[in-house]
């Protein structure tokens, strides 16, 4: 990292007999980074790669995963250099870029909350066998993670997600291991040119989400300023966050391969039919003594991914208004102001999607990251512009190489979208 971004204020360095006890402590937003992934592009995009595809998307999830690093980490980077948002680096380049923020939240925050309080509401009704209405618990649990958020410290629940975080890696990579001796099906074979249609459209969709939308450095840099001015450490932080990220989203992949992948079994569009496919999933590999545990330990992780999600795009949301404000910032009651308005739309706004579109969880993330996959060029080009600005540029420097992955990866989903608006043309 350090023969990529030069003039880094060096992070303290710390010494190895303090344990993995102090480096646990020492893990900061980037668990909120990865918690958002989680519940989206690894427990569900992932999984139905790997059960459609086998292993075949790997080095796709691979390339798009190291082709979208430099978008990702000018984010915290950016916050930390100059000690302002994202979003107020966007307004810097031209405020045409606001309403452009704007739009793209809207097109995605209400699907994506829809999308992680059914799934969420999945699991718990599956763990459970309750017979309560799936739309009423998602709406409960979407109110739920909006109170958490405008009235709560975030501090504790950051707190929390690293436990839980930490307890569904190791259910997994154990789930895993129990059932390997048993895979007998395993494939890393695709034939691009004979793709259909609809496998294209949900190879972008994986894009858009993997390991999450363009729109995550905006709320990443939300909450480093919520904590602070952020130090080097920021970017030492979001390293591994994005490493965790691309272990869980091959890991993801390999538990739709080897649970799915060449058994029969397709896995459903509904939230509780995959909800209920998934944790049978894991109880065949530990047993079913430990199905409770099992399903516990899935809806606190899916309902972390719930309430990072329910909290960031509000705070990205009212940032955009404090900046179309009068005086060009807000008051601290300004910006309360317009994070309560935003997070109580969001939640209006999911409520009416969870009314009209109960029957299919796959269709709502599909939507949403598709939308994400075509946005994907406009914002990496974005992030790549605001590491030029002269605030930025007279503090830091970005390497050369750096920059030229940053555009590398701009061309790679810039050529991507085309390619699927020339599908779309074609018709069915």
């Amino acid at each position: 990292m350090s023969t990529l971004v030069e003039n880094m204020p060096s992070a303290k360095t710390t010494s190895p007999a303090k344990g993995v006890r102090h480096y646990f402590h020492k893990i900061g937003v980037s668990v909120l980074f990865s918690g958002a992934a989680v519940g989206v592009s690894h427990v569900v995009q992932a999984t139905r790669a790997g059960a459609d595809f086998s292993l075949a998307l790997l080095p796709t999830i691979l390339l798009c995963l190291l082709l979208k690093y430099p978008a990702f980490l000018f984010g915290p980077l950016y916050t930390t250099v100059t000690g302002e948002s994202v979003v107020r680096g966007y307004s810097r380049i031209g405020k045409w870029t606001l309403p452009l923020v704007a739009v793209s939240f809207l097109c995605v925050m209400f699907t994506v909350v829809s999308a992680v309080a059914l799934l969420s509401a999945g699991i718990a009704l599956a763990t459970t066998s309750a017979t309560i209405n799936i739309t009423a618990l998602a709406i409960g649990l979407i109110v739920l993670s909006t109170i958490l958020s405008l009235y709560f410290s975030y501090q504790r629940f950051q707190e929390a997600m690293k436990v839980v975080f930490f307890i569904l890696v190791s259910l997994s990579v154990f789930s895993l291991a129990m059932a390997l001796p048993q895979w007998r099906t395993a494939s890393f074979e695709i034939h691009w040119t004979t793709l259909r249609k609809e496998e294209v459209f949900f190879i972008a969709a994986l894009i858009g989400w993997m390991p999450a939308g363009l729109d995550l450095p905006m709320m990443h840099s939300q909450w480093l300023l919520a904590k602070g001015r952020p130090s080097a450490d920021a970017v030492e932080d979001f390293n591994f966050g994005y490493l965790s990220t691309t272990v869980l989203a091959v890991l993801f992949l390999v538990i739709g391969a080897v649970f799915f992948y060449g058994t029969g079994t397709s896995l459903v569009a509904s939230a509780g039919g995959f909800s209920r496919q998934l944790l049978d999933a894991y109880t065949n590999a530990l047993g079913n003594s430990g199905r409770w545990v099992i399903g516990i330990t899935l809806f606190l992780a899916i309902f972390s991914t719930l309430a990072v999600v329910v909290d960031g795009f509000p705070r990205v949301l009212s940032e955009v208004l404090s900046l179309y404000s009068r005086t060009g910032a807000a008051t601290h009651d300004h910006s309360l102001r317009y994070r309560q308005a935003s997070s109580w739309t969001q939640f209006a706004g999911a409520t009416v999607i969870l009314l009209a579109f109960t029957g299919s969880l796959t269709a709502l993330v599909d939507f949403a990251t598709i939308v994400s996959f075509l946005i994907c060029p406009i914002f990496a080009f974005l992030n790549h512009r605001i590491t030029s600005l002269p605030d930025f540029r007279a503090k830091h420097k970005v390497s050369r190489s750096l920059r030229v992955w940053s555009l590398m990866g701009i061309l790679f989903f810039t050529l991507f979208t085309l390619y699927y608006f020339y599908l779309n043309s074609l018709g069915s």
